[in-house]
């Protein structure tokens, strides 16, 4: 895959250096943190039983012939989504099967894929388990690796997925071997699997598809946000996850966001609008239309789904915007960019340090190295990052 590096004439030196300093932390973690996955010990909610009551006893009725799977997805909207395309090969694999899923809030992203029965508070799965042929739960930090627990192993297609299962971990035993994850990201690149393929492996599932899905959200009147039907324009969002206002080492800053937008505006004035979206710093003079914290996750689709180009850090708009075939200029950081990256998009990664993000075991939300300001999204300028939005809209001829 190919990666914009930035700067473009790096200190081979100092990234090295800053290299070995982020693998001696994971060294050091190496044996504190291992790669497992924790039960889910909520206690069981009687008002959260009450709401699903009438589906839940609907549970007990089952075809012997269907496989009941009961799916846990778990993580922010990017987790989420890569998570979906485990169901749709699930689905794919076995046309009779039937899914629950345990995370009533997945709804907007999951909605659309057939086979799918009833939406559940998490709650109530303890109490289900024992009427299901397996479960799939992401749980922890790690949302890539899946636990998975085969209840009824006669039925066919249960048979299979343990075939597969057994077949991997002879192929790929580092998703199996308990590592930790900025170990396992390190072996995955080095045998050209990615986030997509790692999921794939540990589900047990076969012709998973990539994150292309059919995602048909219904159109939203996007006038009450100034935004037309005629209107050209690309999105940007500058926060991360809820944690847009804070200092987190993924986030760009925003004098880097405005000098970036006031290039793009400079280029191509009035005729391209620029619409900030998702969370982060609210309202930047540059941006022609602030809807931040402002849309529901349809409506954050529609606007994404007309964008032209979206520009964003390692973050969920990314990944739903890859869902709806949108491509995305993306900053890499303290990502795995070869890891992460989706081949199609434009992503441009520091070269002078990065790859911290996980190597204490857990999400690592201060610069590694100590600097109040991390190395690796300071070292972006946003002059390069307006060189290539700018090729790409001229290039494709988008404007």
């Amino acid at each position: 895959m190919a990666l914009y590096k930035y700067p473009q004439k790096q200190d081979e030196a100092v990234y090295n250096e800053n290299q070995r300093k982020i693998q001696e932390c994971a060294d050091a973690y190496k044996d504190d943190v291992k790669l497992t996955v924790k039960s889910n010990k909520t206690i069981h909610s009687i008002k959260d039983f009450c709401k699903d009551f009438i589906r839940l006893a609907k549970i007990y009725r089952k075809d012997k012939e269907i496989i009941y799977v009961a799916f846990v997805p778990d993580g922010g909207l990017g987790d989420i989504l890569r998570q979906k395309t485990v169901i749709a090969a699930l689905v794919k694999m076995y046309p009779d099967i039937v899914v629950d899923i345990y995370h009533k809030s997945t709804y907007p992203f999951i909605k659309g894929i057939k086979n799918i029965r009833y939406f559940l508070n998490k709650h109530n799965l303890n109490l289900m388990k024992s009427q299901y042929d397996m479960t799939v739960e992401y749980l922890g930090p790690n949302c890539e690796i899946s636990h998975i627990s085969i209840i009824n192993s006669s039925k066919p297609g249960i048979i299979k997925i343990l075939e597969n299962l057994e077949k991997y971990k002879k192929q790929y035993p580092y998703c199996f071997d308990g590592r930790k994850y900025f170990y396992l990201q390190q072996e995955a690149v080095k045998n050209q699997q990615c986030v997509i393929n790692v999921m794939k492996i540990t589900t047990g599932v076969s012709d998973i598809e990539d994150l292309s899905l059919s995602i048909d959200y219904e159109k939203k009147p996007l006038k009450k946000f100034a935004i037309f039907d005629n209107d050209k324009y690309i999105t940007i969002q500058t926060g991360v996850a809820n944690k847009g206002n804070t200092a987190h080492p993924k986030l760009w800053s925003v004098e880097k966001w405005e000098s970036l937008l006031s290039a793009i505006k400079n280029e191509f004035g009035s005729k391209l609008k620029i619409v900030q979206v998702g969370v982060g710093v609210s309202g930047l003079k540059n941006a022609y239309v602030n809807v931040v914290d402002k849309t529901s996750i349809d409506e954050l689709c529609s606007i994404l789904k007309k964008s032209m180009l979206h520009i964003d850090t390692d973050c969920g708009c990314v990944h739903i915007a890859k869902a709806l075939g949108v491509k995305s200029l993306v900053l890499f950081g303290q990502t795995n960019a070869e890891y992460i990256a989706y081949p199609e998009n434009i992503n441009i990664v520091s070269s002078v340090c990065s790859n911290c993000y996980v190597a204490k075991g857990f999400v690592n939300i201060k610069c590694l190295l100590g600097n109040d300001k991390p190395l690796c999204m300071e070292s972006i300028a946003p002059e390069f990052v307006a060189q290539k939005a700018i090729e790409y809209l001229k290039d494709s001829k988008l404007i």
